[in-house]
């Protein structure tokens, strides 16, 4: 049945442009996971255990009693058996912040099946509403050729929403805005491993798309050392196939012109790509910083599942 030509243009508004009506109807993405409480198992959302002992509700330990130990938490029982005295150790809770980190840079506004700053919009949408759902703090921090812009860390759907008013915006500007070189990509890592964000816990979205330096190499090792983010490379269809063999047209300088993808080059070209990847999951593992492969043409549920299978959800 031939589609409707309403139904066409709106799947291709879909592909193209990312609307917080969008971002806000991926909030439905994860409620289809079949997932049990996981609260107190991870240490990556809100209201989840953290490695910090001290005060809190549930016992972790004991250890012999040192001067300032608050008294009233001698286990009186283990020190009648010892004649020593010993303190009982608590677990305490820590409020926690997920940040998403959204590349919206000139090379995320390209894609066979839709923009690549689509899907990285919606990815980091849905993730967003599921921290939030665990009692996690969201924010967002979006990078275009124009810098960095930052929403609040907030609970609650208030925060989820802030951070997706934030991606929307920022994403109509980067599409209509003139062509600029693409920064360097370490700089969102720089802002990732910042001391004062040490609570947060980061899912980084990009195409990665980067040339590496030692300042790269240097802050994506730093990422893998404080074990709090998570890098998710948005890959396009055409990434991980290549082109199929055939005529294309493409314009350069403003002139149009033809090329044609001869079975010879589309397998050449398929391994470039394939070695392109292999690299990018190289380096994060050498890193120690996991790195999820999504591919453009999949649902978000997709990814959420996977998070969530590796205990990174």
């Amino acid at each position: 049945m031939p589609l409707n030509p309403m139904q066409t243009a709106e799947s291709t508004n879909r592909q193209t442009s990312l609307t917080l009506q969008s971002l806000i109807d991926t909030r439905h993405a994860f409620q289809n996971i079949r997932s049990a409480d996981t609260r107190g198992q991870s240490d990556f959302f809100g209201q989840r255990l953290s490695n910090h002992r001290g005060q809190g509700v549930e016992f972790v330990d004991l250890r012999q009693y040192t001067a300032g130990d608050d008294i009233r938490h001698i286990d009186w029982n283990v020190t009648a058996r010892s004649n020593e005295p010993y303190t009982r150790l608590y677990r305490e809770e820590r409020e926690h912040t997920t940040t998403v980190a959204v590349d919206f840079r000139p090379g995320m506004f390209s894609g066979s099946h839709s923009l690549r700053a689509v899907r990285a919009g919606l990815l980091a949408a849905s993730v967003l509403w599921r921290a939030s759902d665990t009692g996690s703090r969201c924010s967002a921090v979006v990078q275009t050729c124009h810098g960095q812009k930052f929403s609040r860390p907030l609970t609650g759907q208030k925060g989820v929403l802030q951070a997706c008013s934030l991606i929307a915006a920022e994403f109509l500007k980067a599409s209509n805005a003139n062509y600029h070189p693409d920064p360097p990509l370490a700089d969102l890592l720089n802002t990732v491993n910042q001391p004062k964000r040490q609570a947060d816990h980061w899912f980084v979205f990009s195409g990665f798309d980067t040339h590496e330096d030692h300042h790269w190499q240097k802050q994506l090792t730093v990422s893998g050392h404080t074990g709090r983010m998570v890098g998710v490379l948005v890959l396009d269809p055409i990434e991980a196939g290549g082109l199929p063999p055939g005529s294309y047209s493409y314009r350069r300088d403003d002139t149009a012109a033809n090329a044609t993808v001869s079975h010879q080059h589309q397998i050449t070209l398929k391994n470039t790509l394939h070695a392109s990847i292999d690299h990018h999951v190289d380096q994060f593992n050498r890193a120690g910083v996991p790195l999820l492969i999504h591919h453009s043409s999949h649902p978000e549920v997709s990814l959420l599942a996977e998070l969530q299978q590796r205990s990174l959800l």
